[in-house]
């Protein structure tokens, strides 16, 4: 026991070292707040203190010296006149001291003072000398270890000041998960990441774009176009969201909402609702972009016939823009939907001198009025370069499109697109390559 009390206090001396020094530089600067302030109490105390401190590293430093002085000389007087038996035992000593030489080198932790959370047992006192185990992952309902973010301006927590947080750890995804129908899939949904809820899925007469990029180096695309037509009375509370979020590096999502909404006769409640987000979480070299645009008009009747072919030969060309928007570049997009607005106001308005009928702007409007004034609304969410002005983007690897002919009778046609684009870098045109901001958002 008295030699194992020896070996640890010899491994634990740098630390005590450290623990002395820093208490004695604290005693110090109390000793000179004292003296001037005149306090001589203060004073006798504060020097008391050092020497406390001073005199269990002094005892400690003069034990070892004097066990080192005594071992050598005490195998040297033995060995006199045995030169194999005095070299095994110089060759012992040195080394142990070149093992105490590994353990007091001042690497790491090794000076690091004693702190107020550590409980002095003996993993406390080799810490700096034996490898310390990795914690398992952390989960929830146990303590481990994980990576946190902090606001480069705030005073980050320490053991000795702790500040109460909330920690959010992904969900494991269910193995097998139950469908309407009562069967079982294998496939399990991909984890979500971010911290937020997932939005949503779209009613039935919604229009929803969701990008969600976790891939490297990639570019993920989701487009969702919708023309629908509303009759009979009931209200009309359409929703059109475009959502893009990233947590990966060197990579973009982008998504791409848009919805003609056409009422038709008399409805007294028409609310519809035009989202969109974009957000990066934990993003390097990364660009998320969310557009939603959204066009309410209110007819007292149907189209007539040459109004209605027109608009099917437009919304044909605008199914085909959204199935290859990955070759836009991104300042050219708003634009271009806005040009569509305008024409399908026009095919509207067209119908409506030659039918006897009216249109009217309805963002949030009750029946038709007489002036024939559109109403478009857009919403525009983007995480990443304030001003985005981006080439086309690579072309699109592994395509999956929705049915996209558009059927005007009624319900809620449809044609969306999600692309997946490998991209060692995200280069958007002008040579700059997208750098992060995390923070910054334009809407």
């Amino acid at each position: 026991m008295l030699l194992f009390s020896m070996v640890m206090m010899v491994l634990s001396l740098p630390r005590l070292l450290a623990t002395g020094w820093a208490s004695v530089g604290k005693q110090q600067e109390a000793l000179a707040a004292s003296l001037s302030s005149g306090d001589l109490l203060g004073v006798a105390v504060r020097a008391l203190a050092i020497v406390v401190v001073a005199v269990p590293v002094l005892g400690v430093l003069y034990i070892v010296v004097r066990l080192l002085r005594q071992l050598v000389t005490g195998l040297w007087q033995k060995t006199s006149g045995k030169a194999v038996q005095r070299t095994a035992a110089m060759t012992a000593v040195a080394v142990l001291l070149a093992g105490l030489a590994w353990a007091w080198w001042p690497d790491g932790g090794t000076y690091r003072p004693v702190q107020a959370y550590e409980r002095g047992t003996l993993g406390d006192a080799t810490r700096a000398i034996l490898p310390h185990r990795e914690r398992e992952a952390l989960r929830e309902g146990a303590s481990g270890q994980t990576v946190a973010l902090w606001p480069a301006d705030a005073v980050k927590p320490t053991r000795d000041n702790p500040q109460l947080s909330m920690v959010l750890v992904p969900a494991d995804a269910s193995p097998a998960s139950a469908s309407p129908g009562g069967s079982t899939t294998s496939a399990a949904a991909p984890s979500w990441v971010f911290p937020f809820d997932r939005p949503a899925a779209p009613a039935a007469d919604g229009n929803q774009a969701l990008a969600v990029n976790t891939t490297d180096g990639s570019v993920k695309y989701s487009v969702a176009f919708a023309l629908v037509w509303a009759d009979g009375g009931e209200p009309v509370t359409t929703t059109n969201e475009a959502y893009a979020f990233a947590n990966c590096s060197g990579c973009a999502a982008v998504a791409v909402g848009f919805q003609v909404v056409l009422v038709v006769g008399q409805t007294d409640v028409i609310v519809p609702q035009n989202l969109s987000a974009a957000a990066n979480y934990n993003c390097l070299d990364c660009l998320t972009y969310a557009l939603a645009s959204q066009l309410v008009l209110t007819l007292d009747g149907p189209l007539d016939g040459d109004s209605k072919q027109q608009l099917e030969a437009l919304w044909a060309q605008i199914a085909e823009y959204g199935r290859n928007l990955q070759n836009v570049p991104l300042s050219e997009i708003q634009a271009t939907l806005n040009g569509y607005k305008e024409q399908i106001t026009a095919i509207v308005k067209g119908s409506s001198v030659s039918g006897g009928t009216s249109v009217a702007t309805s963002p949030a409007a009750a029946g038709p009025s007489g002036g024939p004034t559109p109403g478009p609304t857009s919403s525009v969410a983007q995480d990443g370069p304030s001003a985005p002005a981006p080439a086309p983007v690579p072309a699109a690897t592994g395509v999956a499109t929705a049915p996209a002919g558009p059927d005007l009778g009624g319900g809620q046609p449809t044609s969306s697109v999600d692309y997946a684009t490998p991209a060692p870098t995200v280069d958007y045109g002008g040579g700059e390559t997208l750098e992060p901001a995390p923070t910054s958002s334009a809407g």
